[in-house]
């Protein structure tokens, strides 16, 4: 594939990683305990172990460790942002029980030390760890805007741990992709943005890869803010629907919402395309379907049955919802 549709930033992100050998998670979810939702979720965790590495292939400044570093197991946690204004840390990633506990999940730290590595991580975005064991550095990094912003309150990220797509990730992606297209032609296992993102590297036009890459990102945030108007608006009617009757299908819903704002729902089909097909954006849009029965469930509504059907050239599962005589309001 030549046109990239959509890409998640976090996608790319893991393609950066990987292609600078590291050993890479997305979208590395903290529970809470008792299964009561999560804390938040690391955009891209990622591991490069000292002797890292491939042929002749050099890679990116910000793996290059210092001569006292370059004996240790480097790890990242980096959060990913595309086309802000201003970036901002979520807050979570501001709690320091929050980042002892995600410390704590990967291992690298033993517990008598957790503490010392969270106040080195949240001052000065580094912590490193030693023993007769292991030696590990570990860094906080941003990725985000064409430009690196000074530290702030919202964004503490030292200037030295930003990093830009148009500077520091895609032109890298393109260079290892195009430089070494012979070497890494064999590529089956591959998922499909790294067969795309080969193909586009491999014609050798750099702007080209640039712009495909930067657009396809833009055109996944679109698609992430029409889903979300999308299950507001979804919300809203099964309020009012609630109130009006005791049953109601997925279709129905869809249709209805069509009948209101025709534009904003043929942009919202084009987005559920392709969540159906190639699942591109985060994980709280992956279904919408499921986003659906949850609003249902929360108005009193039941699943009674759901079939599979075709609407507006998708197909769709449409769950019929029905309350239970308990949940009808008088």
């Amino acid at each position: 594939m030549n046109y990239l549709e959509a890409i998640d930033p976090e996608q790319v992100a893991y393609w950066y990683f990987r292609l600078n050998g590291c050993m890479t998670i997305t979208n590395f979810m903290l529970h809470k305990k008792g299964g009561d939702g999560s804390h938040t979720d690391g955009d891209v965790v990622a591991v490069r172990f000292p002797h890292r590495q491939e042929l002749d292939m050099v890679d990116a400044d910000i793996f290059q460790a210092d001569e006292k570093h370059q004996t240790y197991i480097q790890f990242f946690l980096v959060e990913v942002k595309f086309r802000t204004s201003t970036p901002e840390i979520n807050d979570s990633w501001k709690k320091p029980y929050v980042i002892k506990e995600f410390l704590r999940r990967l291992g690298f730290v033993p517990e008598g030390e957790l503490d010392n590595a969270v106040n080195a991580l949240m001052q000065e975005g580094v912590c490193e760890y030693i023993n007769h064991e292991s030696q590990v550095w570990g860094r906080s990094l941003m990725i985000a805007n064409s430009l690196v912003d000074p530290p702030t309150e919202s964004m503490p990220m030292p200037i030295k741990q930003q990093l830009t797509w148009e500077e520091d990730i895609i032109p890298f992606m393109f260079d290892r992709l195009h430089s070494y297209k012979r070497i890494k032609s064999n590529h089956p296992q591959w998922d499909g943005l790294g067969h795309s993102l080969y193909n586009l590297a491999f014609r050798g036009n750099e702007k080209r890869f640039t712009d495909q890459v930067l657009n396809g990102m833009l055109r996944h945030r679109k698609y992430n803010h029409a889903v979300d108007l999308f299950l507001r608006n979804c919300e809203t009617k099964i309020r009012m629907l609630s109130r009006q009757t005791r049953g109601f299908s997925f279709i129905d819903l869809l249709k209805s919402m069509l009948a209101e704002n025709q534009q904003s729902f043929i942009d919202v089909l084009t987005t559920y395309r392709f969540v159906k097909q190639h699942h591109p954006v985060p994980h709280a849009y992956r279904s919408i379907e499921k986003k659906v029965s949850k609003m249902a469930h929360n108005q009193g509504y039941e699943r009674i049955e759901d079939s599979t059907v075709q609407f507006m050239g998708i197909t769709v599962q449409n769950v019929v919802y029905q309350k239970s005589k308990e949940n009808i309001n008088e």
